[in-house]
This record gives C-alpha cells, sequence and structure tokens, in this order.
C-alpha cells in the first residue's frame, strides 16, 4: 500500500514512502519516485529532472559511399573513352611527327622498306625530298616485292550516269596525294598498275567508235581496257586472251546486247598511270544500265 504526500502549488507533488520521521512528509522539489511493489511486480524508477543530464554521443562512423547510379556510371564511362581517345590521338600525332625527322632521302618508296621487314601499314616516304614534303602511304609488305598503295574517292562499284552520246558522261578521280607525287612515285617504281572493271547492259564500250574510255595522267583519253597489256586501242582483256562472248569484238561488252557482260583487268602502262578520269556513253534508254570500278595505284620494285 502507498502513501502519498502532497507538496505545496510551487513544487513538483511527490510520493515518498511511509518512515518513522515526522519530517517525511516535507516536500523537497523534485525527487525521485518509488512504488511499493509486491513479489511479482517490478515498480517502475523515474529520475529527478534536475538530476538529469543529456550526454552528447559520438558521431558514428560515416557509411561507405553508394555506388554510382547507371547515368553516373555511364557519363564516368564515357568521360574516360573521350580521354582516352585524345590521348591516342596526341599519340599518334607525336609519332608521325618523329617518323618525319627520321625519314631518310633513301626511302622514296615502300619497296625502300623491303630490308626492314616491316608488317605492311602507313609509312612515310620521300619521293623527291628536293620538292616534295615527306607523305604517307600504304605500304604492302605480303607481297614478292613491296607495294605503294595510292587510294582515291572513287570507292566500290559505281553507277554510271545515263546519256546517250559517246562520251557524253564525264568522271573525275582525287586521290590522297598531289598527282605530281604520284607521278614521281611511279617513275621511281619498276612497275605500277591500276584494276579497272566494267559491268554493261546493252552498253559498248568501243567497237569501231568509242563511246567510252579512261583518261590518262596527262588528261589523254585511252582507248582500250583493263587486262590489255598491248595497249592496243579497242581491246579489253578477252580480245589479247581471244575468247570474247563474240569473236568479231575484242571486248565483252562491245557486243552491245541485253544480256550483263564484264570487262575487267589491270591497265599497266606505267607512263600513263594513274588514271585520272572516264569518259562514258550509249547508256540513255531505260533497258541500258553500266557500272564502273577503279582500283587504287599500286607501283612495286625499284627503277633501274
Amino acid at each position: 500500500m502507498l502513501n502519498i504526500v502532497l507538496c505545496s502549488l510551487f513544487m513538483l507533488p511527490a510520493v515518498l514512502p511511509q518512515t518513522n520521521n515526522p519530517n517525511s512528509s516535507a516536500c523537497t522539489g523534485s525527487t525521485h519516485i518509488y512504488y511499493n511493489y509486491a513479489p511479482d511486480h517490478v515498480a517502475p524508477f523515474i529520475a529527478p529532472e534536475r538530476n538529469m543530464q543529456r550526454v552528447q554521443g559520438k558521431s558514428g562512423p560515416r557509411g561507405q559511399k553508394g555506388e554510382p547510379g547507371q547515368k553516373g556510371e555511364s557519363a564516368r564511362t564515357e568521360g574516360l573513352e573521350n580521354r582516352l581517345a585524345k590521348v591516342e590521338e596526341e599519340l599518334t600525332l607525336a609519332k608521325r611527327q618523329l617518323d618525319a625527322l627520321r625519314v631518310p632521302p633513301s626511302r622514296p618508296t615502300c619497296a625502300y622498306y623491303d630490308e626492314l621487314d616491316f608488317e605492311s601499314g602507313y609509312y612515310l616516304i620521300s619521293p623527291d625530298p628536293t620538292r616534295f614534303q615527306p607523305v604517307y602511304v600504304y605500304c604492302n609488305f605480303s607481297q614478292h616485292s613491296a607495294a605503294t598503295i595510292m587510294n582515291h574517292d572513287l570507292t566500290g562499284e559505281i553507277e554510271v550516269e545515263r546519256c546517250e552520246a559517246r562520251k557524253c558522261s564525264e568522271v573525275s578521280v582525287n586521290y590522297n596525294l598531289p598527282l605530281e607525287v604520284m607521278i614521281q612515285i611511279a617513275n621511281l617504281s619498276a612497275e605500277c598498275k591500276q584494276y579497272v572493271k566494267f559491268r554493261c547492259q546493252s552498253v559498248f564500250l568501243f567497237r569501231n567508235s568509242p563511246a567510252a574510255a579512261w583518261l590518262s595522267r596527262g588528261g589523254i583519253a585511252m582507248h582500250y581496257w583493263g587486262g590489255a597489256t598491248s595497249g592496243r586501242d579497242y581491246y579489253c582483256a578477252c580480245g589479247e586472251t581471244g575468247n570474247c562472248v563474240d569473236p568479231v569484238w575484242k571486248c565483252n561488252c562491245d557486243k552491245n546486247s541485253a544480256p550483263e557482260a564484264l570487262d575487267e583487268g589491270f591497265l599497266t602502262t606505267k607512263d600513263a598511270l594513274p588514271v585520272t578520269g572516264f569518259l562514258f556513253g550509249d547508256n540513255g534508254d531505260n533497258e541500258e544500265n553500266a557500272w564502273f570500278t577503279l582500283g587504287p595505284l599500286v607501283c612495286t620494285g625499284r627503277q633501274g
């Protein structure tokens, strides 16, 4: 059983245990409150407000940084890739500048790298140090003799523009090297060749009055086709070997018939190469179709 003593209105109520002290009912301000308890009950304990102290706890360790989100990770990867690409570009430029300083005048074509046992790729050559700066060309070392490769802008098979008159359509060829440099490389090489192909339907090349021609390094119209190693006018490869589809003509396309025909081969007249353009005609009707292909200029060996 609890004994309860009420304090004055200016003091907090208190609950004091029963004692033999006559002053036990005096109020002392905020006090602990105790309850008598039965054996099967645990009494609560309330500490006095004036004795309670708040202790600032120490900050715990900061948690680990979370994994970046998908968008953030993608941006970070892209940024690293861009930086890597820039570094690779700068290294390539530095290597080319260094190579330019190392190129001796004795390397005018790829054939002069033969003894170095290099792998195929782009290399600096100096065809004429007194007239031209060193230039990059593709050197093919997989052949018996190293080949200097000079490319142009007419890649793949190209459809011939429609027009009916002879030589009414003109096509220009733009190379990745100045023409004067290419001519010098050709002059310093033992051999040069360039692949040409003409695919036709009811369109002829030469016959007795040429509808087509290829243009030499000097812009001269040449009236023979790839594979005609003799360079005789109105001849194609089949005319040289004697196996054209119609023996009357020296090119397959000169039969001028509806079934598709083909004339192809290498132009090998070094002093006329590279090919600088084409002239085509006899291609104005709907049933007439023609396509042509031009390969890179390939020069091998050393002159003299």
